[in-house]
């Protein structure tokens, strides 16, 4: 379901990509499961520019079952199809993070919890969206010619 508002002179609309319920606080949801995103679309004198909202659930146990507290975990890396580069670190136990503006195309999300000591979780689900063109492309140029220089 979208939605639509104006602040300040710029229409805002967003939208949310999963319409499943928020996570209640005593389920015991899986461990870095992003359970919503909402892609944020700021419009401006016809111009779009995307960002995207992420959420997640941080795990509550290691995965050899013991538990793992908040004050345990160090910090979130978020990651946009690249695994091996993170786009941003979130410190401490912080489960949101927004982007910057996004190219067109498609992203795909993943986030690593790492603990106070070292240990890095194994990757999240991967959220997918897609930031959709706003404008054609440009014609292609004409009229190319190439002269040989002496």
């Amino acid at each position: 379901m979208g939605r639509l508002s104006v602040l300040w002179g710029v229409v805002m609309s967003w939208m949310d990509l999963n319409s499943s319920p928020p996570v209640p606080s005593n389920a015991s949801p899986d461990p870095g499961f992003i359970h919503r995103m909402i892609i944020l679309y700021v419009r401006r004198k016809g111009k779009v520019m995307s960002t995207a909202s992420l959420m997640w659930v941080l795990p509550t146990t290691r995965t050899d079952g013991s538990a793992l507290s908040p004050s345990e975990i160090q910090s979130v890396d978020i990651f946009d199809t690249d695994t091996t580069t993170p786009i941003a670190n979130v410190p401490g136990a912080g489960t949101t993070f927004t982007t910057g503006t996004l190219s067109v195309g498609v992203h795909n999300f993943t986030v690593v919890v790492n603990d106070t000591t070292g240990h890095k979780s194994a990757p999240s689900n991967t959220a997918s969206l897609t930031v959709p063109a706003t404008l054609a492309n440009p014609s292609p140029a004409t009229s190319l010619t190439a002269t040989l220089n002496p």
